[in-house]
């Protein structure tokens, strides 16, 4: 440690040495990085040479012009020096143990990506894994810790994951309901608060599983779908023909086979940041749609739904109102 903070005053310290410097300083008490620094300054020799003597000189003079020849100081180096010492030793204290302070503060800080009703973003992870997040959706990590012993997210909401491959450090998805492990693989994972169900459709590797509620685990592979339900805790795997089409959302089209019309029609709130409303006698729960809808225009897309269900409808600023013909 006390070779490390030598190299840390000097500016000679490796990139791997900084992050040992770190986690050290990081593990180290406030009382300890405090007493370490009131040691070093009082008891350690100082280099002297990086002072600028011309400079020094030149405040000598100035104070001795000031001064009758019979009062000037003696050995006014000696003196200066002690006096700039115990002048700046506190200030140059303090402000190391803040410094220190802040490290740790900025290890424990999360990133957030968060996204609203209609956006997306897309995040590259430091350890270059790539994250397209969907609309009302957010992910955490800890920048100063991942990539050390794992690489850990939290996650809400709908991504696409294009993980890293890093066989000796695995990634970890914490939901409210779900935790995800992966080595490297790519993967649409849905896990919205409100929804019933989380989804995971895994396009090509593996990934293991692990239910929060009921302790369930199951490993996927690719072509492949984990629904968990989240009332139970119960895990379901079934095989998809084309699961791509899960995360079509990405390529500005949502495609539904066989799906609820509640969900097409919350998919279509959650994309456009818009409410819908249907008429009585439309059985939400019952209806089935099979297709594809356009996620980057709106007109069409609705156009779709009237003609499907043989209605009309208004829009009037985000809100859409689906009436009989």
């Amino acid at each position: 440690m006390r070779d490390l903070e030598t190299k840390y005053l000097q500016n000679q310290l490796t990139a791997e040495e900084l992050k040992t410097f770190r986690e050290k300083i990081n593990a180290a008490s406030d009382d300890e990085i405090t007493s370490s620094m009131q040691d070093r300054w009082m008891n350690e020799y100082m280099d002297e040479s990086a002072v600028p003597v011309e400079r020094l000189n030149v405040i000598k003079e100035n104070i001795d012009q000031s001064f009758p020849a019979s009062v000037r100081p003696v050995n006014f180096m000696q003196k200066f020096v002690r006096i700039a010492a115990a002048v700046l030793l506190p200030v140059l204290l303090l402000t190391t143990v803040y410094l220190y302070r802040e490290n740790r503060t900025l290890a424990a800080e999360e990133m957030v990506v968060a996204t609203g009703r209609g956006e997306r973003a897309n995040i590259t992870l430091p350890d270059g894994t790539n994250v397209t997040v969907n609309s009302e959706s957010s992910l955490r990590y800890a920048p100063q810790t991942f990539s050390r012993s794992e690489r850990c997210v939290k996650f809400e909401g709908e991504a696409y994951f294009d993980v890293a491959k890093k066989t000796s450090l695995p990634f970890i998805i914490n939901t409210n309901d779900l935790r995800v492990k992966v080595l490297g693989t790519r993967f649409n994972l849905s896990a919205r608060p409100n929804d019933a169900e989380v989804q995971l459709s895994l396009e090509e590797g593996h990934v293991s599983l692990l239910s929060l509620l009921s302790k369930d685990e199951k490993e996927i592979f690719a072509n492949q779908q984990a629904v968990l339900d989240k009332s139970t805790g119960r895990i379901t795997v079934i095989s998809v023909a084309d699961i791509k089409n899960n995360s079509s959302w990405r390529h500005s089209e949502l495609i539904f086979g066989n799906a609820k019309l509640s969900d097409v029609l919350a998919s279509l709130e959650n994309n456009y940041d818009i409410v819908i409303t249907m008429p009585a006698g439309v059985n939400l729960s019952g209806d089935l749609f099979t297709g594809s809808i356009p996620s980057n225009n709106l007109p069409e897309a609705l156009e779709i739904i009237k003609l499907s269900y043989h209605l009309n409808y208004t829009l009037l600023e985000n809100k859409v109102a689906f009436v009989k013909e």
